[in-house]
């Protein structure tokens, strides 16, 4: 029985109701295939924000790494069929799985001011040269699984270069979605944490994440 929603579409409710973008266009494509057997580029590229320039070029290096397959389309030879080579399905199954283990036994068992967010960061970094997700949303991430930290704390475990990590923490704190406090043993340092309204959002697009991984996947 097919699911009734997918992956892709569940991040994108939540890049709209956050108004910055999650993935990158390499996992766009990555996500929408984990819900299809095969579907053709075009199809394909409409699920996608690249340009048609660029997604064409992404999805030839996609499939240039082994992490694509492509095969003749049997309802129209002159076309082609796309899918996820099965290594690179089940690696970004497996990820999913651990990543949702890691949270719930971390919440479950564990203070949040005893999280380490070193545990997390195999399953957010970049990946075999693909990176998973936007700089603004590794921020978002790391700040909902651990609050109150430093903005040097955060810029060690963000996958980015230091001049987009501050374009990424003045963007968001423009935008309303963190704010800082001062830290009130070293005045000069700024302590971050994510607001109300965004740990509410993440919080939900959690649920319906795991939700999906745990369908999948067949566990509880």
């Amino acid at each position: 029985m097919p699911i009734a929603y997918r992956l892709l579409e569940i991040q994108r409710d939540y890049e709209l109701q956050l108004g910055v973008h999650a993935l990158t266009g390499e996992y766009e494509i990555i996500y929408c295939l984990l819900d299809e057997e095969s579907i053709s580029p075009k199809e394909l590229q409409g699920h996608s924000r690249l340009s048609q320039t660029a997604f064409y070029q992404t999805l030839k290096r996609l499939e240039s790494l082994g992490f694509v397959e492509s095969e003749v389309n049997p309802a129209d030879r002159r076309g082609l069929l796309y899918r996820l080579s099965p290594s690179m399905r089940s690696l970004v199954m497996s990820e999913h799985k651990g990543y949702r283990e890691l949270v719930i036994n971390n919440y479950r068992y564990k203070a949040p001011a005893s999280h380490r967010l070193d545990e997390y960061r195999s399953f957010i970094h970049r990946r075999d040269g693909l990176a998973h997700l936007t700089s603004d949303f590794q921020v978002l991430l790391y700040l909902y699984l651990k609050s109150g930290i430093s903005n040097l704390q955060i810029s060690g475990m963000v996958d980015v270069s230091a001049t987009k990590f501050n374009q990424s923490l003045k963007k968001l704190r423009e935008m309303g979605l963190i704010d800082f406090e001062r830290d009130p043993t070293d005045y000069r340092s700024k302590c971050y944490f994510v607001t109300d309204r965004t740990r509410k959002a993440l919080d939900d697009q959690h649920r319906r994440v795991f939700r999906w991984v745990a369908e999948r996947l067949g566990i509880e």
